[in-house]
């Protein structure tokens, strides 16, 4: 009598299943912690969002919206200068 025999076969034991293509997209709920394939995931991930961080509170910029952003707050000051000074223009006969 042979403790180690099991049952069935280690064959089926080795043997891959077959992946179906109309469920590649759906993921695990399970969390089983750190693996190959999350710290892969997570590799792509920073790759794809490298200019980004989880500290930062805001967002970054590219040089040529920062410099629309200020050509607009420049010419919304120079209409705030422009009423501040050209308020002569209201009648003064009160």
């Amino acid at each position: 009598m042979s403790l180690k025999q099991g049952i069935g076969s280690v064959v089926y034991l080795k043997k891959r299943i077959p992946k179906n293509e109309k469920y590649q997209h759906v993921k695990t709920r399970l969390d089983t912690g750190c693996s190959l394939s999350k710290y892969m995931e997570r590799l792509e991930d920073i790759k794809k969002n490298y200019r980004y961080q989880n500290n930062e509170i805001f967002k970054r910029l590219k040089v040529t919206t920062f410099a629309q952003l200020i050509l607009q707050v420049a010419s919304v000051s120079d209409l705030n200068e422009s009423e501040i000074d050209g308020e002569s223009h209201c009648p003064e006969g009160k």
